[in-house]
């Protein structure tokens, strides 16, 4: 069986989580499973080191013609050849797991949408299945998306949302599919601590570049200051998580220029000791999503903030509206929270772990949706 693993890559972390907690969750069920993602998923090497083969197809809105004309030359080709130069042709794909995470919305290109249709028309021509793991949808506003979205969506065999707000925007479109809410799906992996040696310990804050670009702009970084001295002031060691390096590493060395500190970071490539870091943590200050979930999923506290409404649905899910801090500018409650925190980590956990372990047996049930569907 061949299950393509759409829409992670290796350079975003919470992508790579999304890819290892399918590969995970799928290898104890279907041992016998290969696997397989298109070409510009990560280099040749983490390619293959995770068992991946590769499809020769960009899935990018910024090349649509490229890849149409790719796919219908590959399936020309001998599918003896095509296995020896380590391809997957799209017509060989079983069951495509569409993780996107947060690709269809106002907020990006209609055009992702459009790809996805028209792919997704070709997978089931083909005989395979097309799932939309949970992830964050809308809005849909734009006559182009409104045109592609039912087109996209009634493609699907189960479509699988994140949170009531996506749901909600997927209202009105007519949609064939009825939609299943579901949460993320990567509380489920495990790390285990004792791999990865000595941890570091203290209080972990994970910033996110979005934060600036989209979000609250140049007041994330007095936020990121105000956390600092409140920590600081308490005694706290903390430490910076980059959870995407490239861009992540940005704010890190802005707010060194801001407040003159030379800031203690971590910058980790493999995602599964990230999360274990991230577990051995005594608070989370995040702004990542995944590293966000990584945190409530193994009962640690956080203090949250977010640029989209993924954010608040997550504060819902676990109980932790408290902790999300919509007004940055307002510092003394940041303050105020992060302190309450500090003072009440063991109480806060304990509530989480309750939460989180609901939460696991909701996606548990999304697996079993899933199984069920490849044994129809």
């Amino acid at each position: 069986m061949n299950i393509e693993i759409k829409g992670v890559n290796f350079f975003n972390k919470g992508a790579e989580l999304m890819l290892l907690s399918i590969l995970n969750a799928i290898n104890e069920e279907i041992p016998n499973a290969e696997f397989c993602a298109t070409i510009n998923t990560g280099t040749r090497d983490q390619l293959r080191s995770s068992g991946l083969k590769v499809i020769p197809y960009f899935n990018s809105p910024r090349y649509p013609v490229v890849d149409r004309i790719i796919v219908q030359l590959m399936e020309l080709l001998p599918g003896v050849l095509i296995r020896k130069m380590g391809f997957v042709k799209i017509s060989d794909i079983d069951l495509v797991l569409d993780a996107s995470g947060f690709a269809y919305s106002d907020q990006w290109t209609y055009k992702s949408v459009a790809l996805s249709a028209w792919y997704f028309k070709k997978i089931k021509k083909s005989g395979g299945k097309v799932v939309l793991m949970p992830q964050a949808l809308g809005p849909f506003t734009s006559d182009s998306i409104k045109k592609y979205v039912p087109e996209m969506m009634s493609q699907c065999d189960l479509v699988f949302v994140r949170d009531r707000i996506s749901l909600d925007h997927l209202q009105g479109l007519s949609i064939e599919k009825e939609p299943i809410l579901s949460p993320d799906f990567t509380n489920l992996l495990k790390p285990d601590p004792a791999k990865y040696g000595e941890l570091p310990k203290g209080v972990c804050i994970i910033p996110n570049y979005r934060m600036v670009d989209m979000g609250a702009g140049e007041v994330y970084y007095d936020f990121l200051a105000s956390v600092i001295s409140v920590l600081e002031d308490s005694n706290r060691p903390y430490y910076f998580l980059i959870h995407e390096t490239d861009v992540d590493s940005k704010v890190l060395r802005t707010l060194e220029g801001k407040t003159g500190k030379s800031i203690r970071s971590i910058q980790e490539r493999n995602a599964e000791k990230l999360k274990a870091i991230i577990g051995n943590a005594d608070l989370v200050i995040g702004s990542r999503f995944h590293g966000l979930i990584s945190a409530l999923s193994q009962a640690v506290p956080v203090l949250m903030t977010g640029w989209s409404h993924k954010y608040e649905e997550l504060a819902k899910d676990y109980g932790v509206e408290k902790y999300l801090i919509k007004d940055l500018s307002s510092l003394q409650t940041v303050k105020e929270v992060t302190t309450d925190l500090l003072k009440n980590r063991d109480d806060i956990s304990k509530a989480i772990e309750v939460k989180s372990n609901v939460i696991k047996k909701e996606t548990g049930q999304m697996w079993d949706r899933i199984f069920k569907l490849l044994r129809s």
